[in-house]
């Protein structure tokens, strides 16, 4: 299967269930200018590496490629450290990813692909050094040399609102993205969103952590661990499901910028990562869940750490992996059943899963097989109402209704399979009509050919 994720459609008529979002660092992305290049190191993991908005510019067109609908940008504020969580000013741009222009610049750019530009708002843990602790000592306090901010305190809240209010009215983003939201009351974090969504009503604010503030979506980090033991190896236990789907939008990824690589635990299991890596955002891009990847996973990008996982992203590498998220996403793009249609889980053990997800419009039936063997199952033809043909996406076949009054799937071991559920097709009459009279027409030729040359000749 071969495909371009198309451009997606508007912004505006997007729920956050329809998104699809690929998390990067700007440092670590693409140097598009060494306009910036002060003190950079490329050898040496903890220093910046050259990544900017202009680089991101350029890049737009690679993610789009890919199929995603978001970019998370990370924090692009002014900071200690390459990966932005020192922030150092909620004013000042990192001089080390660009100006305010190139940033402006990355996020028409990203629009015009469809594509919603999502920073991050460090809301606490931040940089001993960071600008209002020196001007208002009473606003935080510094423990293990970041800064706790003191949310009793109301001239800090009505700054910090201030704040984030003009970076979005500055830059008009589609969505942001806080974290360190753990110690923020929900009331003083549903002020900010409240005041956001004055200023930008259809813009998407998610959390990377649990929260009772009024998000759209948040990231919860113990799933993220429950889909990496799922995915990193084959047949692993998959009871734990069920709790990962709940009747409110949850961002759901396999790894992390915080966490193990995915391609590292399968390493170390001694299995091969391409092959988890597809399995995995088979899964993530065909369950009820927002999903996000991690920058480099379509490349098999390795580390247990933040010094070994955040690598320079390569873009000259195979491409097999980056061909099948893409030919998924497309499907996923076009489809409103797979984003956002019900889910009805038919069959779940030990790594193969099976479900539904549909709408008025379209029904698929997704088949997860996570194990080492090839997995059958009958789904009942009783589930369509009337005969129907489900039509595998990937493999080709056609599976039809047997003698038992069901569907028989037979999937391959360590692959993700989609059904399309359509009309039963049946004998074409007029194909079948037409192909007669050719044949007869054939035969009829042939017999005029032998006859002409039995006849006998004058003399």
């Amino acid at each position: 299967l071969a495909m371009t994720a198309p451009t997606a459609y508007a912004q505006q008529e997007r729920a956050i269930e329809d998104e699809s979002i690929y998390d990067l660092l700007v440092d670590r992305f693409f140097n598009g200018t060494i306009v910036n290049d002060e003190q950079v190191d490329t050898q040496n993991p903890a220093s910046f590496a050259g990544g900017d908005f202009a680089g991101l510019a350029e890049k737009v067109s690679y993610i789009q490629s890919l199929g995603f609908t978001t970019a998370a940008i990370g924090s692009v504020f002014a900071t200690d450290t390459y990966d932005g969580y020192m922030v150092t000013s909620y004013t000042e741009l990192e001089p080390h990813f660009g100006t305010q222009q190139e940033l402006q610049h990355v996020v028409e750019t990203f629009h015009k692909k469809q594509i919603r530009v999502m920073p991050d708002v460090r809301l606490n843990r931040v940089s001993a050094n960071h600008e209002w602790l020196a001007q208002h000592p009473t606003w935080g306090t510094v423990v293990d040399n970041v800064v706790q901010w003191d949310y009793t305190n109301a001239q800090f809240v009505a700054a910090l609102r201030e704040a984030i209010v003009q970076f979005q009215q500055t830059y008009e983003f589609g969505a942001l993205r806080f974290t360190e939201t753990t110690n923020v009351p929900a009331p003083v974090l549903n002020d900010i969103i409240a005041a956001l969504r004055d200023v930008t009503p259809n813009i998407q604010i998610v959390s990377n952590e649990a929260t009772t503030a009024h998000v759209d979506a948040a990231l919860n980090e113990a799933h993220v661990d429950v889909w990496s033991r799922m995915f990193a190896q084959p047949s692993q236990p998959t009871s734990e499901l069920a709790q990962l789907f709940t009747s409110e939008a949850n961002i759901a990824a396999v790894d992390t910028l915080t966490s193990p690589r995915l391609t590292h635990k399968a390493a170390e299991a001694n299995v091969f990562p391409p092959t988890r890596i597809k399995v995995a955002m088979g899964a993530l891009l065909t369950m009820p869940v927002v999903p996000m990847m991690t920058y480099g996973t379509e490349i098999s990008m390795n580390g247990a750490t933040a010094a070994q996982s955040h690598q320079i992203q390569n873009f000259k590498v195979d491409e097999e992996i980056i061909s099948y998220i893409a030919d998924v996403q497309t499907v996923r793009n076009k489809s409103a059943a797979l984003r956002t249609g019900a889910f009805e889980l038919l069959h779940e053990q030990d790594g193969f899963i099976v479900f539904t997800r549909s709408n008025d419009e379209e029904t698929w039936v997704v088949a997860i097989n996570n194990t080492g063997e090839t997995q059958n199952y009958a789904v009942p033809a009783s589930m369509f109402h009337e005969s129907k043909e489900l039509h595998g996406l990937f493999e080709k076949d056609i599976v039809r209704v047997d003698e038992q009054g069901q569907y028989n799937l037979v999937v391959d071991r360590e692959i993700v399979e989609l059904y399309q559920v359509k009309e039963e097709k049946g004998f074409n009459v007029t194909y079948m009509g037409v192909m007669a009279f050719v044949y007869v027409i054939f035969i009829a030729f042939i017999w005029l050919l032998i006859r002409r040359a039995k006849r006998p000749t004058a003399t």
